[in-house]
């Protein structure tokens, strides 16, 4: 985490592609690195493992693959073998381009970093019972080890620096630790097929309390207006959902509440705004080409969920069992794209590249879809598409 690298002024070339911070950086430690997200020194990390090892931590850590949550249809994600990337795969993939993944594969990749190193299937069933009987947990099986505890635990102590000191700041917990971090992801534009410089997807994964976490929140906002960065936008969201779920499930606080971060996550001024900034649509890859089968990318934000109460009733009694289902918040409001005269594959390869449920019905070409082309699209919404020979 001490380790100093250069970010060389926000600036480096990739495979003749030149590739810009948000923000000019010089000289930053690895644990400020990602504290301020800057992906010139993150893509420097990326090269210094290389394409294989990076691709084995990618599949590691879970992501191309089902979760096996219990819920049919679950998508994979998007990724390809290392035998298949580009010159300049490894600068996009470090800062998170030419690559997709969906809520539920975050969540469970951050709650393996927060309990020590350990990755661990999510499930939503945590116990069954007959009527008048006592309830009988779930078997589970034991999780995989994917990284040491030790360095779980430098992972745990740099993404609470993120909260404290860089990006994540308006993610303070009042009375809590908390580690996380904070994303931008440019989404796809379905008319050009390459990286759109007006719609994004604004995230920010967290898990809280640091030490010993009780729980793991990902915050996620398809196509915000005005603000649309991680750090701005979905940040703080993220002590308003924990702070709620902690109490419900009584973890103790741990530290003082200190009135100042609430008054500063309500009413940031410009500049903590323009310090929790972690990505500029003008700077970003320089002349990449237009997305083909060679390049995808996009963030897959889960389905809408209701918001929670504004105050949840008393648990009766804590559970000895300090692992829980993830809490996912997911906004998203869009427009119908136009599937018409497009085959079966296509379409649901674009669904998948826009997140998008569908509902395919018979075989050849679109020929109808509801709702049409262009209509507004409420979040969660599927769109149905009918094909013909």
């Amino acid at each position: 985490p001490d380790e100093v690298l250069d970010c060389q002024m926000g600036s480096i070339v990739v495979a003749g592609h030149r590739i810009r911070d948000h923000k000019p950086f010089g000289r930053l430690t690895v644990q400020q690195v990602l504290a301020n997200s800057s992906d010139v020194c993150t893509i420097k990390l990326g090269m210094r493992l290389g394409d294989q090892r990076m691709y084995q931590y990618i599949r590691r850590f879970g992501f191309g693959r089902p979760t096996g949550v219990e819920l049919p249809g679950e998508a994979m994600g998007l990724t390809k073998p290392a035998e298949d990337w580009s010159k300049i795969s490894i600068g996009a993939i470090s800062m998170g381009q030419e690559i997709g993944i969906t809520a539920i594969q975050l969540v469970q990749a951050v709650a393996a970093i927060a309990n020590g190193g350990t990755l661990v299937r999510p499930r939503l069933i945590e116990a069954t019972m007959e009527a008048g009987e006592k309830p009988v947990p779930v078997s589970r099986p034991p999780g995989t080890r994917i990284i040491s505890p030790e360095t779980a635990v430098e992972m745990k102590r740099m993404m609470e620096m993120v909260v404290l000191n860089g990006t994540g700041k308006l993610a303070r917990l009042e009375g809590y630790t908390a580690g996380g971090k904070t994303g931008t992801a440019q989404k796809i534009d379905p008319h050009t097929r390459a990286y759109s410089k007006t719609d994004f997807v604004a995230s920010f994964v967290g898990f809280a309390p640091l030490n010993t976490p009780a729980i793991v929140v990902a915050i996620i906002l398809d196509s915000p207006r005005g603000l649309h960065g991680g750090g701005g936008v979905s940040a703080p969201v993220f002590p308003r959902v924990a702070g709620e779920v902690l109490r419900y499930l009584q973890v103790p606080q741990e530290i003082p509440i200190d009135p100042t971060v609430r008054r500063a996550r309500l009413q940031p001024d410009a500049r903590l705004l323009a310090e929790v900034t972690d990505f500029n649509p003008e700077n970003g890859l320089e002349g990449e080409a237009p997305l083909d089968s060679e390049t995808t990318a996009v963030a897959e934000a889960a389905p809408a969920m209701p918001r929670p109460a504004a105050s949840l009733p008393p648990r009766p009694a804590p559970a000895s069992d300090a692992s829980r289902a993830p809490i996912l918040v997911s906004l998203a409001q869009s427009m119908a794209p136009n599937f018409y005269g497009q085959p079966l594959r296509a379409v649901a390869e674009q669904a998948a590249l826009l997140g998008l449920e569908v509902d395919l019905r018979g075989s050849g070409v679109a020929r109808r879809q509801f709702p049409p082309a262009g209509s507004p699209l409420p979040a969660g919404a599927p769109v149905t598409v009918e094909f013909e020979r």
